[in-house]
């Protein structure tokens, strides 16, 4: 019984020890650290903030890159791309806006045109609707939509005859996702008709490819 207890005391006392050390990462998850760490220590960005961006890491025999790449949300070009070059003794973080004006980004402003920290953050505190119009158009392959845009032109708006439809131009075709976490579709067209301009927009629900609604705005001005 002696022993017992002697045996409990001694793993309780050890315990504290084994609580502070440090958990076992791999190769690319310490990597990942040391790149994380340098860009929070030269760009302020968080690790909240770097879940914006899509991690590569490349070995270069005692050295590795790690590249963060911007997905479409926000516009790429708005953030750019970091890049950290890791060898024994250094960890060098680049960044595409690096030869920008860092008083630009500094501001905050979300209409500069290289976003930093501040403006991620802003980005992220901002409302679903209010990120979409920072967000990189998303423009699908062919074989997204079960019907020809034709089809949903004539479904969306009566007495739509195949002349004007053959002469509407699509300038935008975009992926919404809600805060509800539904998606859709926003279809744009453009026609410049007489005596007015004309621009249509369909909505489709982004799953199903079921038209919801159809707007023409006509004049310019709806």
């Amino acid at each position: 019984m002696r022993k017992l207890l002697l045996f409990l005391l001694t793993a309780l006392l050890t315990l504290p020890a084994l609580a502070e050390e440090a958990p076992v990462l791999s190769q690319e998850a310490q990597l990942l650290r040391t790149a994380n760490r340098a860009l929070e220590e030269k760009y302020g960005l968080t690790p909240h903030l770097l879940g914006l961006f899509d991690t590569h890491v490349t070995r270069y025999g005692d050295a590795a890159v790690v590249r963060y790449l911007p997905s479409s949300r926000p516009h790429p070009s708005l953030a750019g791309e970091y890049i950290v070059l890791i060898t024994e003794d250094s960890a060098q973080a680049r960044w595409t806006h690096d030869d920008v004006d860092p008083a630009v980004w500094q501001s905050g402003s979300l209409r500069s045109p290289a976003w930093g920290a501040p403006q991620l953050t802003a980005y992220l505190l901002a409302d679903s609707f209010e990120r979409e119009s920072f967000d990189a158009p998303y423009v699908p392959g062919p074989d997204v939509f079960p019907e020809s845009i034709a089809e949903f032109l004539a479904s969306g708006y009566n007495g739509l005859d195949d002349e004007t439809t053959a002469a509407l131009r699509v300038v935008d075709v975009t992926l919404y996702l809600r805060s509800d976490g539904v998606t859709l579709w926003r279809v744009y067209f453009y026609h410049r008709g007489e005596p007015d301009e004309i621009n249509y927009s369909v909505c489709l629900d982004g799953d199903t490819q079921v038209l919801l609604h159809a707007t023409v705005y006509t004049g310019g001005i709806g």
